[in-house]
């Protein structure tokens, strides 16, 4: 079955000369991801959302319902050893008012970028990943259609990762079998290009701090931490030609 609508495609045209893209939907212009991270977030997040992330016996990081994107790197979600395992909880809720009896599968991902580039490896960086069906979620009162489910698991630091400050991406995202995660608003392939990377889910932005892996080398020389400098802004200034691009929209499914 298909969530909402079916699968369809739409003609994404920008044209601009010399203006900013409008800000980006529930992202700040100013400050649309944290380390440089690429600005990313759902097209709604009412239906399905990340509640919290907790990082081994750190305090968790809390997201809501309707938030398609948070930064939550205003405090660190804690400090963690390069070459080690660690504990993670990752809890997600469901409303499922408007599922049709549908049983959504839901696909959760954590990213670090442990090399400080402000970009996100979405194979090698990708340090958590679990998905379950809502038929197997825990009820949530007495309404039957609003239910919890907490991942658990753990996660590596590398060895060879980089010590200081590291930003981290988790996400709540359906995702197709053989298929990768859309990380970023700007991929032409996700769901509104400029807008919005997928359908329905959430992303969280966080930090950490490494120890005991390696310092960056990039930072050796200027005795600055450019991992926490870096900045992307939610708007892009395009100037002189057009952009055109065929997207195929990838809705939710379940068996």
């Amino acid at each position: 079955m298909i969530k909402k609508s079916l699968t369809k495609s739409s003609l994404a045209l920008l044209l601009a000369a010399g203006f900013a893209l409008a800000p980006l939907a529930n992202v700040p212009a100013a400050n649309a991801a944290p380390g440089g991270l690429c600005a990313s977030n759902s097209e709604y997040a009412d239906e399905d959302w990340i509640t919290t992330l907790k990082l081994g016996s750190h305090s968790p990081i809390t997201s809501a319902q309707g938030l398609t994107y948070k930064d939550a790197s205003a405090t660190s979600a804690g400090t963690f050893a390069a070459g080690t395992s660690n504990a993670i909880e990752l809890t997600v809720n469901v409303d499922l008012t408007d599922s049709g009896g549908d049983d959504w599968d839901e696909h959760v991902f954590v990213w670090l970028d442990t090399n400080q580039n402000g970009e996100v490896d979405l194979d090698n960086e990708e340090v958590f990943t679990a998905n379950a069906f809502t038929s197997t979620f825990t009820n949530i009162g007495a309404d039957p259609n609003l239910r919890t489910h907490t991942f658990t698991g753990t996660f590596d630091v590398p060895a060879n990762a980089y010590n200081g400050t590291v930003y981290g991406r988790a996400m709540l995202q359906y995702v197709g079998p053989n298929e990768s995660p859309y990380m970023c608003n700007s991929d032409p392939d996700g769901w509104d290009p400029g807008v919005s990377a997928f359908e329905a889910g959430t992303v969280l932005d966080f930090k950490v701090n490494l120890t005991g892996g390696i310092d960056n080398p990039e930072l050796a020389n200027t005795g600055t931490d450019n991992s926490t400098s870096l900045v992307i802004g939610a708007s892009l200034l395009v100037s002189g030609f057009a952009v055109l691009a065929l997207v195929g929209r990838r809705r939710r499914k379940s068996l």
